[in-house]
């Protein structure tokens, strides 16, 4: 079937997975998935009070533990729950078929902490300290929630004022999320 055959098909769960169905590079990409660890992630970082050291081997581990943790433990959650659907759903056992898809699928929650190890690795070998570091990822990951607003906008057919105002309100959980983190260091 066609992507645009998917994207009207009669079968409401059908048209949804069509119309989220994203690849980057090859990878699927789930826009769920995208948001829940750019949130998450964010989320991890903004509990942290990084002092304003330089970012040593030790800090980067803290910086990077405290956006890998959170984003693991949905990861391991979510594949658990989907477990837990698909033999409730069918009435039997997990197989091997299964397992694999639902391991692929949140195999896609750990892509943002793959991002975040590629972000960290320039700002360690600059000496940026790891507050700093902690701030460029939290407006790293604003900014990636702005995109995905921009994308859900665009998806839902909006025009150009339409889609702004999607960006803007996604972006805005990131700024919320910032500003918890000033407020819990401040």
């Amino acid at each position: 079937m066609s992507s645009a055959t998917d994207r009207h098909s009669e079968n409401p769960e059908e048209r949804e997975e069509a119309l989220l169905s994203l690849h980057i590079a090859g990878l699927p990409i789930d826009p769920r998935i995208a948001v829940y660890s750019t949130i998450i992630l964010m989320s991890g970082l903004a509990l942290l009070d990084f002092q304003d050291t330089e970012l040593s081997w030790s800090q980067w581990g803290k910086v990077f533990g405290a956006a890998f943790a959170p984003v693991a433990a949905v990861a391991v959650a979510h594949a658990f729950a989907d477990a837990l659907g698909y033999e409730v759903r069918t009435q039997t056992r997990l197989d091997a078929k299964a397992m694999g898809h639902i391991v692929r699928h949140n195999l896609q929650f750990f892509y943002i902490a793959v991002i975040t190890l590629v972000i960290l690795a320039p700002l360690l070998a600059f000496n940026v300290s790891a507050s700093s570091a902690a701030n460029i990822l939290l407006v790293l990951g604003t900014a990636n929630l702005v995109g995905w607003g921009t994308f859900a906008g665009r998806r839902v057919g909006l025009g150009w004022r339409g889609v702004l105002i999607y960006a803007v309100a996604y972006g805005f959980v990131g700024v919320i999320v910032v500003l918890v983190k000033y407020w819990l260091t401040h």
